[in-house]
């Protein structure tokens, strides 16, 4: 997927990216909100921490500001440093912490919080990235939206840069099953009140918990990426839709636990998740193309970039992205998904 910008007019709040207090809450409804039902749906916040306490301090301090009523934040950590959990709960004692037990990846982790929020009677569960911050508005407009479209099962806000505010960084997906797979959506539609999308950015997914209950979780081979865009397609397929709610706003920063848009692990994932995506979900005609472009265009140029990093002299950078592309391809013919190698993760979360 290109990581280029995409400008937006939309100003950031005053206090955005992110506050510094951790359990207050503003009491008035934002304008242009639309109305909650008189009885407020109970809604899950969940944030999935991996030795990023940091950011998800900073993820739960905002989300503590959030101006919907009936709203819990649940932090789900992912086998993380005891040192990292503890720093959460000493920095945000009035939010509940569990533990996996062991690293889940981002579907596996997050459908441990998904399960919890469910057991307890959740109507919805926003499933936020730890790397994010948001506008106060942000969950009333897309449980508003929600509440008012029984029909959709998945919604999400804009995503802007966290290091730039006012440029958008994900404004939704499209996809296409002949030769590119996943698109941003066209800019001239950004001003639509509500973006039908192919699939939400998943580090800011409101998701409709009887839609879970009855078509199940995040699809956990996955592990990292595109499971989020494989909710969204069965979700479609189910006959719900998904939406962007473009007055709601994030800010994500953007790869902070994968070490980089160019780092072994997003290549390895991003690459073997894809064929997985296509085999699972593309009609069967396209298929080949499909894979034919990933493989030969897409991981092509990937192998080059990487030959191009030894010859200018980071041969470790070079080796370890080509070693990366090649275990992907080896896993995916043999039919192995779920957590990858060991090695992808080292120097992450130290």
């Amino acid at each position: 997927m290109s990581e280029a910008a995409d400008s937006a007019d939309a100003p950031a709040p005053k206090d955005a990216p992110g506050s510094r207090e951790c359990s207050a809450r503003a009491d008035g409804s934002p304008p242009n909100v639309g109305p909650l039902p008189k009885t407020p749906p109970r809604v899950t916040v969940i944030i999935l921490n991996w030795n990023s306490e940091r950011d998800t301090i900073e993820a739960v301090r905002s989300a503590a500001r959030l101006d919907c009523p009936g709203f819990e934040i649940l932090v789900v950590d992912n086998h993380s440093r005891p040192a990292s959990l503890q720093a959460i709960r000493e920095a945000c004692s009035d939010v509940q912490c569990v533990e996996t037990g062991d690293n889940l990846g981002y579907a596996g982790g997050n459908n441990f919080g998904l399960r919890l929020a469910l057991e307890r009677g959740a109507d919805f569960c926003l499933v936020l990235n730890s790397d994010v911050t948001v506008d106060p508005a942000m969950l009333r407009r897309l449980v508003a939206r929600a509440a008012a479209d029984p029909s959709l099962a998945v919604l999400g806000p804009d995503v802007y840069r966290h290091d730039d505010p006012t440029s958008l960084f994900y404004p939704g997906w499209e996809i296409d099953w002949r030769r590119w797979l996943f698109h941003r959506v066209p800019r001239d539609a950004s001003l639509a009140e509500v973006r039908e999308v192919d699939y939400v950015q998943g580090c800011a997914m409101l998701l409709r918990a009887s839609f879970l209950k009855e078509h199940g979780l995040f699809d956990e081979r996955y592990h990292l990426y595109c499971e989020d865009a494989d909710l969204c397609v069965r979700a479609r397929r189910a006959g719900f839709g998904c939406a962007e709610i473009p007055a709601a706003r994030v800010w994500h920063k953007g790869y902070a636990s994968a070490g980089g848009a160019q780092s072994p692990l997003k290549t390895y994932y991003g690459l073997r998740n894809r064929l997985l995506f296509i085999a699972k979900h593309a009609p069967r005609r396209n298929r080949l193309p499909l894979r034919a472009h990933l493989l030969l265009c897409d991981a092509g140029g990937q192998m080059l970039r990487a030959l191009g990093r030894i010859a200018r002299g980071d041969a470790r950078g070079g080796l370890a992205q080509a070693r990366a592309l090649g275990r992907a391809i080896l896993d995916w013919l043999r039919g192995r998904y779920g957590p990858g190698p060991a090695w992808l993760f080292r120097g992450l979360g130290d």
